[in-house]
């Protein structure tokens, strides 16, 4: 079987870590067939178009930089234009070096949609959709305009599945009148290192260190809240530390802030982006994970807290309350960081109800294994209703 991921998100030569959830849904399916990413990127420091290729074990890649103008009064006209273009030569490329697709994966709506809803057409290639944008839900709606809605909804009735992340996801989409028969929650994947590490136990007197793992921005991460929490706690327990991991665009906001907040030395640390490698040798040496946003879909974040064993206390929000069940963290309200710092102390003084083998078992579903037999799957149900009809 040949898979097409068409992306609106993937690692590039800007930024490794955007989309990188779509590259392990990629390599996951590599594992049992054959795949290759197209994913277009505009970029307003070149002149002309550039195809760039790559290729991880049995994962083939095409990234197609193109021009960008900024010009307002030729934004639109230019930005369709070019992403037109680019998807013929990146497609033409894909088909000298990786042939006609079987299937086509759409990652994130609309314009990739768009793309394999013509493929359809013309081509009789069938497609499915995975979804991770929070833009349908309530906290974060960017989702209007008549043609968006209009094209949205045109190739979400014509693909053979709708695959949101998360249950609330699909609620959310539903609610904006995408319906489609054939909806499945298909989650995204963690690393199997995640699932090896081993936890290193909490040795009473030790700080009691929190981990925030996070693209550190403000809008959905509230990053700032966490902080102004984390003060309170201090007022209350000296004897914790937090560990601040990640970067973005509010990085240097927190880090003044935490400067203004004067907390104690060696009290905080802000490491920078980590790879993530060293983000599971994070959370091996941490007590429990804390992620205060605002909005969110399903974070892989906790996914990756929760196979290596490690207790989450995260916002009542999206999908968050489907994957933290009560054996495997606490839940609290987004914005009360009030309510934040007295989880964070009730999680503190019961420890040692939390088992880590439980929680572990929490995460499996989100092993590689799981999630490319559930997609092969789909795709194969998808091919045999398109091969009848």
């Amino acid at each position: 079987m040949k898979v097409l991921f068409l992306t609106a998100w993937y690692p590039n030569r800007y930024d490794d870590m955007a989309g990188l959830f779509v590259r392990k849904h990629a390599l996951a399916v590599s594992q049992s067939a054959e795949v290759c990413v197209l994913y277009i990127h505009p970029d307003e420091h070149i002149g002309q178009t550039e195809i760039v290729t790559n290729q991880i074990g049995n994962l083939k890649e095409v990234t197609v930089y193109h021009p960008f103008i900024h010009a307002a009064a030729l934004k639109k006209i230019s930005k369709a234009y070019h992403f037109c273009t680019a998807f013929k030569q990146g497609f033409a490329k894909i088909q000298q070096w990786f042939g006609r697709p079987d299937i086509v994966h759409v990652n994130v709506l609309t314009r990739c949609g768009v793309l394999a809803w013509w493929m359809n057409k013309r081509i009789n290639i069938p497609y499915v959709i995975t979804e991770h944008w929070s833009r349908y839900l309530p906290q974060n709606f960017s989702y209007t305009g008549a043609l968006r809605k209009w094209a949205t909804t045109k190739v979400v009735h014509k693909a053979s599945a709708v695959m949101p992340v998360c249950e609330n996801l699909s609620r959310a989409m539903r609610k904006r009148g995408l319906e489609h028969p054939n909806y499945h929650i298909v989650p995204n994947v963690v690393d199997s290192f995640f699932y090896q590490s081993e936890r290193l136990s909490h040795t009473k007197g030790e700080p009691f260190t929190l981990l925030h793992v996070s693209c550190f921005d403000e809008k959905s991460k509230n990053v700032k809240g966490t902080l102004r929490a984390f003060q309170q706690l201090l007022a209350q327990r000296n004897n914790v530390k937090i560990r601040m991991i990640g970067t973005g665009t509010g990085f240097n906001e927190a880090v003044a802030l935490a400067q203004q907040l004067d907390f104690p030395k060696d009290s905080i640390t802000f490491t920078g982006e980590l790879p993530p490698e060293a983000v599971c040798h994070e959370m091996q040496n941490a007590n429990a994970l804390v992620l205060f946003s605002n909005y969110e879909n399903a974070p892989v974040v906790i996914s990756e807290a929760l196979a290596t064993g490690m207790p989450v206390i995260a916002s009542n929000i999206g999908g968050i309350p489907e994957m933290v069940p009560t054996e495997c963290g606490l839940l609290v309200e987004p914005g009360n960081e009030r309510e934040l710092t007295e989880r964070i102390i009730q999680l503190l003084d019961n420890y040692d109800e939390y088992n880590s083998q439980t929680i572990r078992q929490q995460a499996e579903r989100y092993r590689f294994e799981s999630v490319r037999d559930e997609l092969m799957s789909i795709y194969s149900k998808a091919m045999e209703e398109t091969a009848t009809n």
